[in-house]
């Protein structure tokens, strides 16, 4: 693995995938068979109340999330200049 592809794919929980990602924001579900006709947004790690406060956080231990993939320090950046 080099960090950004793994080796193999293990499949998991919903929640257990939302944990490993990088921030709140890229860790909101869409199931588009519960709630109205436009689905219902699951959230496991807070996503949409950071988006609502302009907050850009990562999910779990942020040392650790850059270091299992240092590009996204990079896209943090990027996040930031776009939204705020």
């Amino acid at each position: 693995s080099d960090a950004r592809r793994p080796d193999s794919i293990e499949y998991s929980t919903p929640e257990m995938d939302a944990r490993r990602r990088d921030f709140t924001i890229n860790a909101l579900f869409l199931d588009p068979m519960a709630g109205g006709p436009d689905g219902e947004v699951i959230d496991f790690v807070d996503g949409r109340r950071d988006i609502e406060a302009r907050i850009l956080r990562a999910v779990g231990d942020p040392e650790h999330r850059l270091q299992e993939d240092h590009l996204r320090a990079l896209r943090a950046v990027r996040f930031a200049a776009r939204y705020g």
